[in-house]
């Protein structure tokens, strides 16, 4: 992936989240967003720096979270 890319997202994402901008490409976590005020007639909402990641390693965070807060469950 290049060091500066543009392209349209749906929504401008949180601090945190994870995107993809390609069906098969990698997975991205969100870790700044700059909004853009609209005075400045630029054609976007914000700028979003993000950094690649392991996938694989995602899903087994959400899973370990999800095991966790279900034990923790009365």
């Amino acid at each position: 992936m290049e060091p500066y890319e543009e392209h349209i997202l749906d929504a401008v994402p949180r601090i945190g989240e994870h995107v993809i901008v390609a069906t098969e490409g990698p997975w991205l976590e969100v870790q700044a967003v700059v909004h853009i005020p609209r005075n400045l007639k630029i054609d976007c909402d914000a700028e979003v720096y993000a950094v690649e990641v392991d996938h694989l390693e995602v899903l087994s965070r959400i899973a370990r979270a999800q095991a966790t807060s279900a034990d923790a469950t009365p």
